[in-house]
């Protein structure tokens, strides 16, 4: 399906936008985030 969105179609998309909002679907983990019981979280970069 993704190959039926062209640049055109995304122009046109953009173009029906009256106004918006942007929200951030993304979750914020860390080390204090609270996980179960014998579960870890860490991040290495």
């Amino acid at each position: 399906m993704l190959n039926h969105i062209t640049e055109e179609r995304r122009r046109a998309a953009l173009a029906t936008v009256r106004e918006g909002r942007l929200y951030d679907l993304g979750r914020v983990l860390d080390e204090q985030v609270p996980i179960f019981p014998g579960r870890h979280f860490r991040q290495r970069l």
